[in-house]
């Protein structure tokens, strides 16, 4: 039987989310503020959110959104390495 995803979790996939959304953006101020008021009071989910997504999904394409969100969000660099990390670990299997 599965349990329901936690607030914080919830809250974590709807930041991911909403930076996903807007990847491609060439004007992102609209993106980040969208980002910032998702996470609301929860700056800790934000900040760690945001640099692991700019981490994982590294890439050309989306450099500016990526470089938006790290400037606008302080600590949010410090997550970038995390993100690398999983995503260099590849897909999960079983037997």
């Amino acid at each position: 039987m599965s349990r329901p995803l936690s607030p914080d979790t919830r809250l974590g996939v709807a930041i991911a989310a909403a930076c996903s959304r807007h990847e491609l953006t060439a004007d992102p101020g609209q993106a980040v503020a969208e980002i910032i008021a998702t996470a609301g009071d929860h700056d800790d989910i934000l900040v760690r959110e945001v640099g692991s997504w700019c981490g994982y999904y590294e890439s050309s394409y989306n450099a500016i959104l990526r470089g938006a969100l790290l400037e606008a969000i302080p600590g949010s660099p410090l997550y970038v390495e995390e993100g690398r990390a999983r995503r260099a670990a590849g897909a999960h299997a079983t037997g």
